[in-house]
């Protein structure tokens, strides 16, 4: 396993994820980390409101999961949100979700958070191929003003 993805994912489940709620990303297959690196994606990045105008037009063939704790996902998230680990994304969890006709979306907290990203590659990896993430995150959808759930994920 990659030295860097360890190091993430440690931290992630340390400290989580935090940071500014701002969305402003728009549908990319490439980013820029802080060390200047470009890289690729093989999933799509949206924002909030990219995100809810998809689910508005066509919500029957978008399947969304929030990765954050399962804390978080009580507290608030997007209508319809089924909850995941965000390093635990399987076949199972999937399970129910075509992989050629539906869009798969994952988000965590906010813009500054990889958890979600660590979650559409697994999905990718899957085979899955229309895999997004919503780069906003919860606390862009919530400063947004767009509705949310709340409730312990179903078991």
């Amino acid at each position: 396993m990659n030295k860097n993805l360890v190091l993430v994912s440690a931290l992630i489940a340390l400290v989580g994820c935090g940071g500014s709620s701002e969305s402003t990303t728009t549908t990319a297959s490439t980013e820029t980390n802080s060390s200047g690196d470009e890289h690729s994606h093989a999933f799509a990045l949206k924002t909030v409101d990219e995100v809810a105008a998809t689910l508005d037009t066509n919500a029957a063939a978008v399947v969304v999961f929030d990765v954050n704790s399962e804390e978080s996902y009580a507290e608030h998230h997007v209508p319809g949100a089924r909850h995941a680990a965000y390093d635990g994304v399987t076949a199972e969890t999937l399970t129910g979700v075509d992989p050629a006709a539906h869009e798969v979306v994952f988000y965590c907290a906010n813009e500054s958070c990889d958890a979600s990203h660590m979650a559409a590659e697994a999905a990718v990896a899957l085979g899955y191929q229309h895999v997004t993430v919503m780069s906003g995150g919860i606390q862009g959808w919530v400063s947004s003003g767009k509705p949310v759930e709340t409730g312990a994920a179903a078991m």
